[in-house]
């Protein structure tokens, strides 16, 4: 058999294997998320809103468990060795800076989480509980950064004292 038919009989195999790979592996997606503070935050008595870091954390599939399973009152504890080693983008809301804050889609640190294999934007909030919050911390949100899960490149997060909150709508899992 001569190259070219070897090619030729080779090519719809090529094509197969192409598309295949591609229909699995989905498109990661770069997006501004902008955190609001919610007004029921602010201490009823004083007026006075409490300071509040906000960790952005791109995290791929091999880090995945251990972001989930820590301690959120460890996390932000000094010297936590997951916070330090973390590539992370913290945005801090004080009560003089409470205006809602970005971290836009144009951030250099997207290209370090992508060429880390980033599937998934971990986002926590240092805000206080009282008792135990369980298993599923709702300071901890996890959303997927798959380009097919969302509608718009501005991702809006509100914090609460329940919690951090999606506000922005998802596309359900295909």
């Amino acid at each position: 058999m001569t190259d070219a038919r070897k090619l030729i009989a080779l090519l719809p195999m090529l094509l197969i294997a192409f598309s295949t790979g591609c229909a699995r592996s989905p498109r990661m997606g770069q997006y501004t998320y902008r955190v609001t503070l919610d007004e029921s935050l602010r201490d009823s008595s004083t007026g006075v809103m409490p300071s509040i870091e906000i960790d952005f954390v791109g995290v791929n599939e091999s880090a995945q468990q251990i972001w989930e399973r820590q301690s959120i009152p460890a996390y932000f504890t000094p010297g936590n060795v997951l916070r330090t080693n973390a590539t992370r983008h913290t945005l801090t809301f004080t009560n003089q800076r409470t205006e809602p804050q970005l971290l836009p889609a144009d951030d250099m640190i997207w290209q370090r989480w992508m060429s880390s294999g980033a599937r998934k934007m971990f986002i926590i909030a240092s805000i206080s509980m009282a008792g135990d919050p369980g298993a599923i911390d709702p300071r901890r949100l996890i959303l997927p950064l798959d380009q097919a899960r969302w509608n718009s490149k501005v991702i809006d997060i509100q914090i609460n004292p329940s919690g951090v909150h999606r506000m922005t709508p998802m596309r359900p899992v295909k």
